[in-house]
């Protein structure tokens, strides 16, 4: 992968869930709803000064979400954006 390129996409694995997991009550709260599913399907990677993933969640609606969550050097996650996307959406940077 290129430095500062969106790598390929993947599957989402047992490490991406949890990430999407750790900032899921901050996506359910700035969207203003909570979703009765909540699964990551697949994934691609940004090296930045730490490390973009970009994440598709199926969350049980017709529409999936593409996360944007950084996680800094140190290890801590922030949700920096996300977009409602069809669920066959290529990953892309958001």
């Amino acid at each position: 992968m290129k430095l500062g390129g969106l790598g390929l996409t993947a599957d989402a694995t047992a490490e991406v869930q949890d990430i999407a997991e750790r900032v899921r009550p901050d996506l359910e709260k700035r969207v203003g709803r909570t979703f009765p599913k909540y699964h990551a399907v697949k994934y691609a990677t940004q090296v930045v000064a730490g490390l973009n993933f970009f994440i598709a969640v199926d969350v049980g609606e017709p529409k999936h979400f593409h996360l944007r969550v950084y996680r800094n050097l140190q290890g801590e996650l922030q949700l920096t954006d996300f977009v409602e996307k069809d669920a066959d959406a290529e990953m892309e940077y958001i």
